[in-house]
């Protein structure tokens, strides 16, 4: 069957006359000093691009103000494309002249101010030197810049020329280089970042944290940077599951530096652990924060918060402070990025950074929606004024009804949203993504697409879909699932958490090769790894039964489109019922919600950050904690009456006692803060040492809360282990009650009990129903000393034959909690016992594989932790031995030791790693020594290229171990010195 016309038209943007562009470019430029030859980097100074006079008065002339106080500054955006090669340094590409430019009201920072040194402009690139221009052409193909990519890196040049001639000159002013800069997604915010931490790495020399929120997204920022970690001497080292080392090790000074990329629990922390260490203001230089939306998240937002207010504390905020202490460093740049943010002005305040915010996407999207058989156009114009009429105005333009005439009756009965019809008007010479409300749902689309789409698309790649049917094959143990068995034909996937790690990897890259044409996705995906489409389909505005949130939708819509990617329009499609139409018009006219400070609403978070300011010697006395609170998101949004007092004391009252007019002194918001303290002073994690000399008396009772905002704290031994440990405050007393039983009655002659204490407490919840079939049945095979294990614990087979029942009579209380955790170790223990795949384990239990590997891959995060809090504890001392090599089994899905040193290396998962064991690869260092020849001609199926790249894995990784040693040793050698 014929495919169908395109829904919409390309837009061709029309090139630049190129006599207009030579005569808007009448550019002045300046050089940085950098001693290349010595393959080291100085402070430089830095080139600039400024505008002449005539330009520079045209663009004061047409500054605005916006209505909430932040500077507009309007610049010239159109320069010159040329050829890379014969240029000194990176041209940029025209924009949109109507993109405009939101600055803060940082009024000295302007293009127009830029103080020039006249150089050659071949000796820098952005502070940089001009090699690094050749590696992104080299490694990304990169060759140009858009223009407000120049903008924005030269201001930060400037802006850090500045602090330095400051630092240099002791004028305590302007050396603060923070960061707020918000651009679509596909706009280019990535490769901004990644110049500003190349800048630190290699002219500030000190080290780099890049946050980032998910596993999936440092794991792929890990691969792509370490080409040029590689190429340009430094570290790059992965920080998120069990990865990363704490504290990281020290490197002596002129040595390479390290760029930590991390998820936002593990840059949590490893910050921690340098400000124990004292290490932090010293060693770090930058801290790069993706995705800052996240801040707002429940959980994990108030982590984040408590990072970057840390950061902001320890690196010397002052100015003056700093300059009179005699610090000749700069306080540590944060750097925070993100898509959009409705709040941005509380946020830029809050980190006390510049703010620059671009519209600008280098590939349209257009946003559709659609209701019944008619599609509507979405005219972001009338919503972007915020001038429309809803009652009067159309903001879903019709364009069109889809073609459904060659339906079959059978195709119309399964197909009423005509996924079949918006599907084929785009692959498989184009991409897309289908997102759903559900997992079920995911598979069930990808099923259907299958069924009815032309079988002619069978023919499209043949040969690499095959390849790609094998590879999922080997990695669940010769099986593959009957919706992906049918789909792959097609080019067709789904993708979802019930996948496995590797399974979602190798779909993940087929499609960004093109093998695959499609995915069926939940909106997981949209927050994840970088996978862009020609068009975006949302099947429909609920995730579950929530319907959608604003934030999400961008999300989403924001995957169709990407530069270099998909050259013409991208395409978004949201498929609605009439019910929920006022829904719908809410969801895209309405504004982004506010990111709101989780410490606001979350005691939990508020309890850990107090404990951590007392574990971490940064403040002892109630008091200051306060002042530490103004450095959070949290102090910005309540704003400064979180700290006025109370009135005075008046005549009338002038009789009451000192203590009493000190307590009525106590700001009102220290409430919170006092409550916070309780907690940890009545769960035995920090001791009241003393209350503060000349404040109240020492016989004033604590149970009046206002009387902690004169204490003194510290921590105790088990709040320290909690912190180490990063365990859940609110199951410290479960966790040390559970080691302790262990240590009394704990059964060694197998790994069960041992396994019991590592299974996760939180992931019990996310264990929906228990199949007492399966679990009687799995009791019942095990042996003598697993069942006395179990009888251990507090579980009978007697008990789960009633539940199994459902017979509620019992003369014994039973615990459902330790049942159901009992239940879950069961099933990592057949993982650790049998080295049986996932596959087969989770056909076993009755679960998604991608929930299996989930909890094993928690139990190994929850192991790390629990060894951690064990090493604090003296009266633990037996477990640091038999939990430490837990760990890393758990990591690699309980795989068998033997295959452990070969599934680190890059691009090895088991069924790789068990054909180098088989062919005598039995360490790296026996595959380091390998060549790619030798290692076709053992394994089979292996290619020259995989060959390659899998020595060369190896070589870096002892190169790495080398240089650890190296760093160790010098660093043994510097204290003995000082000895």
């Amino acid at each position: 069957m014929k495919r169908s016309e395109s829904l919409f038209n390309d837009i061709t943007n029309k090139p630049l006359d190129t006599a207009k562009q030579s005569s808007r470019n009448s550019l002045n430029t300046s050089k940085a000093m950098i001693d290349a030859a010595s393959n080291s980097y100085r402070e430089p100074l830095v080139k600039f691009q400024s505008f002449d006079s005539s330009s520079s008065s045209q663009s004061q002339k047409n500054s605005q103000t916006q209505d909430s106080g932040i500077k507009r500054a309007k610049f010239s955006h159109e320069c010159v494309i040329t050829d890379f090669d014969s240029q000194k340094y990176f041209s940029s590409k025209p924009e949109n002249a109507q993109d405009k430019l939101n600055s803060s009201n940082d009024s000295d920072i302007s293009l127009q101010n830029i103080d020039l040194d006249l150089h050659d402009p071949a000796t820098t690139f952005y502070g940089l030197s001009p090699t690094i221009k050749d590696l992104f052409k080299k490694l990304r193909n990169i060759t140009c810049l858009y223009d407000w990519q120049h903008e924005l890196l030269t201001i930060m040049q400037q802006k850090y020329q500045k602090a330095m001639r400051n630092l240099a000159s002791n004028t305590p002013k302007d050396l603060n280089t923070n960061l707020l800069y918000l651009s679509p997604t596909s706009g280019g915010k990535t490769l901004v970042a990644e110049m500003l931490i190349l800048h630190c790495l290699l002219v500030k020399q000190k080290n780099v944290i890049f946050i980032m929120p998910f596993v999936s997204i440092v794991q792929e920022k890990v691969l792509q940077i370490s080409d040029f970690a590689e190429e340009l001497n430094f570290h790059v080292e992965e920080y998120a599951g069990v990865k990363g080392m704490i504290p990281p090790l020290k490197r002596q000074l002129g040595k390479k530096r390290t760029l930590f990329v991390c998820t936002i629990e593990k840059a949590h922390s490893l910050v921690n652990s340098l400000i124990e260490a004292d290490r932090l203001r010293d060693e770090i230089g930058l801290v790069c924060a993706d995705e800052f939306h996240m801040i707002g998240e429940n959980g994990r937002g108030a982590i984040y918060e408590m990072i970057l207010s840390k950061i902001k504390y320890c690196s010397g905020t002052n100015s003056s402070q700093m300059v009179q202490s005699g610090t000749k460093s700069l306080p540590i740049q944060i750097v925070a990025t993100t898509a959009t943010l409705e709040n941005k002005l509380e946020l830029a305040s809050f980190l006390n950074a510049y703010l620059y915010e671009r519209n600008f996407r280098p590939v349209e999207l257009k946003e559709y929606v659609k209701m019944d058989k008619q599609i509507f156009e979405v005219d972001k114009n009338k919503i972007a004024s915020q001038t429309f009429d809803q009652e009067t105005d159309i903001i879903f333009k019709p364009v069109r009804q889809i073609d459904l005439t060659y339906y079959t009756s059978e195709m119309k009965k399964n197909d009423i949203d005509g996924l079949i019809a918006l599907t084929r008007e785009v692959i498989p010479n184009e991409s897309c993504l289908i997102f759903c409300p559900s997992k079920k749902n995911c598979e069930n689309v990808a099923s259907l697409l299958a069924t009815y789409l032309q079988p002619e698309l069978k023919k499209h790649k043949r040969e690499q879909k095959l390849k790609l049917f094998q590879e999922l094959k080997e990695e669940n143990s010769n099986n593959i699932c009957p919706v992906l068995r049918q789909s792959l034909q097609f080019g067709i996937a789904y993708h979802h958490s019930g996948l496995t790690t590797e399974e979602r990897q190798l779909i993940e890259q087929a499609y960004r090769e093109g093998i695959l044409c499609l995915i069926t996705c939940t909106s997981t995906l949209a927050a994840g790894v970088n996978l862009p489409a020609k068009r975006v389909i949302i099947r429909s505005p609920y995730v579950a039964v929530d319907f959608i949130t604003n934030t999400s939708y961008r999300q989403m819509i924001g995957r169709a489109g990407r530069a270099g990617l998909i050259d013409s329009v991208g395409e978004s499609i949201l498929l609605f019922k009439n019910q929920d139409k006022q829904k719908v018009f809410d969801l895209i006219t309405g504004p982004l919600k506010k990111c709101q400070s989780a410490l606001q609403i979350d005691s939990k978070a508020l309890r850990v950050l107090v404990l951590s300011l007392i574990g971490l010697n940064m403040t002892h006395l109630g008091s200051q904690i306060l002042i530490f609170i103004k450095q959070t998101l949290f102090y910005v949004q309540q704003g400064a009456n979180m700290f006025q007092s109370v009135d005075g004391v008046g005549e009338q009252e002038a009789a009451i006692s000192q203590d009493e007019k000190l307590l009525n002194l106590v700001p009102e918001e220290f409430l919170l803060i006092s409550q916070a303290l309780d907690y940890l002073v009545k769960n035995k994690l920090i001791n009241i040492n003393n209350k503060a000399d000349g404040t109240i008396s020492p016989n004033v009772s604590t149970e009046n809360l206002k009387a902690l905002y004169y204490c003194n704290f510290e921590i105790t031994k088990l709040g320290q282990a909690a912190i180490k440990g990063n365990v859940d405050l609110d199951l410290v007393d479960l966790l040390y009650n559970d080691l302790k039983a262990g240590l009394k009655n704990m059964v060694l002659a197998n790994y069960l009990h041992l396994l019991y204490l590592c299974t996760p407490y939180d992931l019990v919840n996310n264990l929906n129903n228990v199949d007492y079939d399966i679990y009687t049945h799995k009791f019942g095979n095990l042996d003598e000393d697993e069942v006395r294990c179990a009888k251990t614990i507090g579980i009978s087979e007697e008990y789960l034959q009633r539940k199994r029942f459902n017979n509620k009579s019992s003369t014994k209380k039973v615990d459902d909690f330790v049942v159901k955790r009992f239940y879950m170790t069961l099933i990592i223990y057949e993982l650790w016992k049998s080295h049986n795949s996932i596959w087969k384990v989770s056909s076993e239990f009755g679960l998604d594989r991608g929930f299996v590997q989930q909890i094993v891959q928690s139990a190994a995060s929850f192991t790390s932790g629990v060894l951690h809090f064990c090493e604090n504890l003296d009266e633990f001392w037996p477990y640091k031995n038999m939990l430490a090599e837990f760990t890393k089994r758990l990591q690699f899905n309980c795989s068998s030791a033997d295959l452990i040193p070969l599934l680190e290396l890059e691009g090895v998962r088991v069924a790789r790693a068990k054909q180098l064991y088989i062919a005598g690869y039995k360490s790296i260092e026996d595959v380091a020594g390998s060549n790619p020849d030798d290692m076709t001609s053992k394994i089979k199926n292996i290619i020259p290229a995989v060959a390659k790249k899998i020595i060369k894995s190896a070589k870096k990784i002892l190169k790495e171990k080398i240089e650890n040693l190296q760093s160790e040793a010098d660093n043994l050698l510097l204290q003995l010195s000082l000895e």
